[in-house]
């Protein structure tokens, strides 16, 4: 006697794969229950046209995931169930969702059967090899896994949505530094009548804000669409984005080398014991308050490539700086937010609680007479075991994030060092040490 099963079948408009459907049906004795999207209708009719499988066969159109999932859970060994979805179910498909939601020992009553996917026939259509390339899904998701592949892979295929379009994604590339570096692709209702490929040279186009670009990749706003980068530069060394240009470097860039105003940057020889106290690591989240132009931001986002750095500060002009930095050193891993603190932290902690994560590390190189209730609401947003490292210059500032460490004995670990920093100066006939201004670093370590 066969098992009762959950089958899972890919099916697609392209080269005529719903034939992957009729066989995969064929096989089976009977079917108990259906899922399908109301387009997939035709297809189940002109399947009852030609056998009685599924002519008593239960159908559900268009039914939510969690109506699915407790369905299968009801039913599973119970029932022989079709489910229906676009391409590979078990690539940001359908499949993953069933997946999680079974027991293991009731898995082996799941039967995926998947078909060529809207990925595949895009890169296809556009003879680009998906070999070393990203295939990642924007789908009700932010865009930072995008920023992790502009870093490692060669060529990157989007799934898109309506907050995550393809103009979106292509004011990313020109905001971060990257117009050059990629051929932009749309690929539009592929396999349908109405399909449409646009194929953008971004280098040649990069004026954003040409009204033309701007109307013609919103059109693609509502559309089943996939946004493919096919990399044009260095395509043959993508890990190392412009040899022997700053852009690759990780610590120590020279301060000059940043685009900033009086008064800044943080010196490279702060930055870096000041790095070294926040212990980043590759997938590490970390907020920047008072920001200023992002000389902190930038060496971190290098370490935290596949992580996020949350760059706050009020005022403009600052941000505006950040902005050009990212673009010049190739930083798509950092999210400026203008703003006030510690108010801004409110938007901040409803973001993370909405993507059930928490930072890492906090560096506080600004924060003035509201030190204080910058650190509390940094306590309470860090995760356990987690990093505030606060730049003081002022005695004040000092003064009051002591007086914070003394009423917060109980919740944290700190430790604090003083930095004389002095550069080698030259003079017409010697040299001297030439002091910067003297710097205390703070660390503190949530311990409930």
């Amino acid at each position: 006697m066969k098992l009762n099963k959950i089958y899972i079948i890919g099916i697609s408009k392209c080269y005529g794969a719903n034939i992957n459907l009729e066989q995969s049906i064929l096989k089976l004795a009977h079917i108990d229950s259906i899922f399908a999207r109301k387009e997939d209708e035709p297809v189940l009719k002109e399947i009852k046209n030609k056998n009685n499988i599924i002519k008593s066969s239960q159908i559900f159109y268009g039914s939510k995931i969690k109506f699915i999932l407790d369905y299968i859970n009801e039913n599973i060994a119970k029932k022989n169930i079709l489910i229906l979805a676009n391409g590979d179910p078990n690539f940001f498909g359908i499949a993953g969702a069933i997946f999680n939601n079974t027991e293991e020992k009731l898995k082996k009553y799941i039967e995926v059967i998947p078909t060529i996917s809207y990925m595949q026939k895009g890169f296809a259509s556009l003879k680009i090899s998906m070999s070393d390339s990203e295939i990642i899904s924007l789908h009700g998701r932010n865009a930072s896994n995008l920023f992790k592949a502009l870093y490692t892979f060669k060529n990157i295929g989007l799934y898109t949505d309506e907050i995550n379009n393809p103009y979106s994604i292509y004011k990313i590339l020109v905001d971060k530094g990257f117009e050059s570096y990629y051929k932009f692709h749309v690929l539009s209702n592929l396999c349908l009548k109405n399909e449409k490929i646009l194929s953008l040279n971004i280098k040649s186009d990069k004026n954003l804000e040409n009204p033309n670009i701007k109307k013609i990749l919103e059109e693609f706003n509502h559309t089943n669409n996939i946004v493919i980068l096919e990399r044009i530069i260095n395509s043959n060394n993508y890990n190392n984005y412009d040899n022997n240009k700053e852009c690759n470097n990780v610590l120590g860039i020279n301060d000059d080398d940043f685009i900033h105003g009086k008064g800044e940057p943080t010196k490279k020889e702060i930055r870096a014991v000041a790095l070294s106290m926040l212990k980043l690591e590759r997938n590490s989240i970390m907020i920047d308050v008072g920001c200023g132009s992002g000389s902190v931001s930038i060496e971190a986002a290098a370490i935290t490539e596949c992580g996020m750095i949350y760059s706050i500060d009020k005022n403009k002009i600052k941000i505006n700086n950040l902005l050009k930095n990212i673009k010049k050193f190739k930083r798509p891993n950092i999210e400026p937010i203008l703003g006030e603190m510690p108010a801004i932290f409110n938007n901040l902690k409803d973001k993370f609680t909405e993507e059930h994560i928490k930072p890492d590390s906090i560096f506080i190189g600004g924060g003035g007479s509201s030190i204080s209730e910058i650190l509390a609401a940094s306590l309470k947003l860090l995760k356990e075991n987690g990093i505030i490292v606060v730049n003081c210059v002022m005695i004040d500032t000092l003064n009051k994030a002591m007086s914070f460490i003394e009423n917060n004995k109980l919740k944290i670990k700190y430790e604090i060092i003083s930095l004389n920093i002095s550069r080698l100066e030259s003079i017409s006939y010697s040299s001297y040490f030439k002091a910067l201004n003297q710097v205390y670093l703070i660390k503190i370590i949530k311990n409930n």
